[in-house]
């Protein structure tokens, strides 16, 4: 089931007893681009393209914190090749089982291109990326 905004979960804890401590966590997502919702279709594309942005839960690290998790594995990796229609830029998979990236942690940003000098974009391309969960088996390296 696609998952949207807001789809980070806030986490609040408090300790009632020896000394009324309280902590707020927020959790850090592990989605995948699980499709596009193209409300919009653009006109006056030349060579369009899709740049991904964002996709980070943008928080403060805590302290003392494992830098393998910190630096590494939490680090969003979008899809590496998306398929943009030439002309209206609506976006799509190009192959039906590919890589739809990992560790996004937030809902990111896709953004259209074109070739300016090709002329100018009359109705700009509305679309959005859906997040969510797959079934997959990854095979983690041993080092």
């Amino acid at each position: 089931m696609p998952v949207v905004p807001p789809a980070v979960v806030t986490l609040t804890f408090s300790v009632s007893s020896g000394g009324g401590a309280s902590l707020a966590a927020t959790v850090i997502m592990n989605f995948t681009i699980t499709g596009f919702t193209n409300t919009t279709p653009g006109v006056g594309y030349t060579a369009a393209y899709a740049v991904w942005s964002g996709g980070i839960t943008v928080a403060t690290p805590a302290a003392n914190t494992a830098i393998r998790y910190t630096q590494v594995i939490s680090n969003p990796i979008f899809p590496p090749a998306l398929s943009v229609a030439a002309t209206t830029g609506i976006v799509t998979f190009p192959a039906a089982n590919m890589f739809q990236g990992v560790n996004i942690q937030a809902v990111p940003t896709l953004a259209l291109g074109t070739q300016l000098a090709a002329g100018t974009v009359t109705t700009v391309a509305v679309q959005a990326p859906t997040v969510g969960g797959i079934s997959d088996v990854v095979k983690l390296a041993t080092f």
